[in-house]
């Protein structure tokens, strides 16, 4: 016979349950409709944006965030390297390892090598100077608006640029770029470990 307790106890658990489904069914909608977001704040002018007097600032090639559309994304492990193009082993949703095909563009794909943690003096050295950048840009948000746009917070590691000769094989890499439909996928950034 089931006391006032045990009833609590079954009622309990059967809201968690149905809570746990709820959230699942939520998840489950976002995750399948498709991203979008507003980029256009974020758009980068062909020529380089100048930063008040005083202030120093990096110059970035154009990013490869398309209007309106969420970058994609790729990782693996290098198995193959060929005059303009690679091949990944990458690791699916379900596990499963692919092997996927990575073009490059001479001109238009920057490849980074991500060294050591910077010591912590100058991780504080970077981001004072990209404080003091940002603080002296939002004096005139309007007139800074594309040195605003341009304008990248520090690594905490050492970047180095790159080239597709000093990629290894079994090198992890993860790349931001564009599925294509021959199947491959066309890099605008390769970040090196």
């Amino acid at each position: 016979m089931n006391t006032s307790r045990e009833k609590i106890i079954y009622a309990l658990i059967a809201g968690f349950v149905l809570l746990a489904f709820g959230e699942v069914y939520i998840i489950m909608m976002i995750a399948s409709r498709p991203v979008e977001m507003n980029t256009s704040h974020y758009s980068r002018p062909s020529s380089t944006g100048t930063a008040p007097t005083g202030t120093t600032s990096t110059t970035y090639a154009e990013s490869p965030i398309t209007s309106g559309i969420v970058p994609h994304t790729t990782s693996g492990i290098v198995n193959s390297i060929g005059n303009k193009s690679l091949t990944i082993a990458a690791s699916g949703s379900t596990g499963a390892t692919t092997t996927e095909t990575i073009t490059l563009s001479d001109s238009n794909t920057q490849i980074i090598r991500q060294g050591a943690l910077k010591n912590p003096e100058t991780q504080a050295a970077d981001m004072k100077a990209y404080q003091n950048q940002y603080n002296a840009l939002m004096q005139d948000p309007q007139k800074n608006a594309d040195a605003i746009a341009q304008l990248a917070a520090p690594s905490p590691y050492q970047m180095t640029p790159i080239t597709l000769s000093d990629l290894k094989i079994g090198q992890l890499l993860f790349i931001v770029g564009e599925p294509q439909s021959d199947g491959t996928f066309a890099a605008t950034e390769v970040l090196a470990q």
